[in-house]
C-alpha cells in the first residue's frame, strides 16, 4: 500500500460525471484534495471514500457547482475529517432531485468532522453529516444555506463523541428543517445562526 493520497488541480475541473473521485483509498498517510472550482453536469463534485488505513482527509476547493451532490466524503481512516469551500456550492444543478450540498460521515477511529464552508445552495440537506463517530465531535461553519427540499442542516453525532456538536450558520431558507441537530454524545449542541430562518 502507499501512503498519502493527493490531488492538486491548479485548474477548474469541468466533467460530465464526478470531477475528482477517490474511492476506498488504502494509502496509509493523508488524503489531499485541492481545486480552484469544480463542476459537473450530473454527478457528485467530489466524491472520495477513505479506508481504514488512512490517517486525514482534508479538501480544499474553491467553488463547487455539481449535478449530484456537491461535496461527499467517507471518512475511515483514524484522523481528522476537514472540508472547506471557500466559494459558493450549488448542488443538483441539473434538477433531478438528487443533490446535498456537503455530505460528510467519520468512523469511531477518527477524530473529527470540520466543514467551514461558504453559501450553500442544494435540492436536499444544505449540510448533511450522516455519522459523526469521532471523539472529537463535529464542527459545522456556513455562510447562507438555502435547500429547496430539505434541512438546512442534518447532523448525527454519536454517542462514541466525548465531544458534541458547534454550528454557525447565516441565513437558513429550507423546505424542511432549518436544524435537524441530533447529538448523542457526551458533549453538548451549540448552534448559532447570525441571519433568519425560514
Amino acid at each position: 500500500t502507499g501512503k498519502d493520497v493527493i490531488t492538486n488541480a491548479n485548474d477548474a475541473i469541468t466533467a460530465g460525471s464526478v470531477g475528482t473521485w477517490v474511492a476506498d483509498s488504502l494509502g496509509s498517510g493523508n488524503t489531499t484534495i485541492k481545486a480552484t472550482s469544480v463542476t459537473t453536469t450530473a454527478a457528485d463534485g467530489i466524491n472520495v471514500t477513505t479506508g481504514a488505513l488512512a490517517q486525514a482527509a482534508n479538501i480544499q476547493v474553491g467553488t463547487v457547482s455539481a449535478g449530484d451532490h456537491g461535496i461527499n466524503v467517507a471518512h475511515g481512516g483514524t484522523g481528522s475529517l476537514t472540508i472547506t469551500p471557500t466559494g459558493k456550492s450549488d448542488a443538483d444543478t441539473d434538477k433531478a432531485g438528487i443533490g446535498a450540498g456537503v455530505v460528510a460521515s467519520n468512523t469511531a477511529a477518527g477524530t473529527d468532522i470540520t466543514i467551514n464552508v461558504a453559501d450553500v445552495e442544494s435540492n436536499e440537506a444544505s449540510i448533511y453529516v450522516a455519522a459523526s463517530r469521532g471523539k472529537d465531535g463535529l464542527n459545522i461553519t456556513t455562510g447562507n444555506l438555502v435547500s429547496r427540499s430539505g434541512n438546512g442542516v442534518f447532523t448525527d453525532n454519536a454517542a462514541t463523541a466525548d465531544k458534541g456538536t458547534t454550528v454557525v450558520t447565516g441565513s437558513v431558507t429550507a423546505a424542511g428543517n432549518g436544524f435537524d441537530v441530533q447529538d448523542w454524545s457526551k458533549g453538548s449542541i451549540d448552534i448559532t445562526v447570525n441571519g433568519k430562518v425560514d
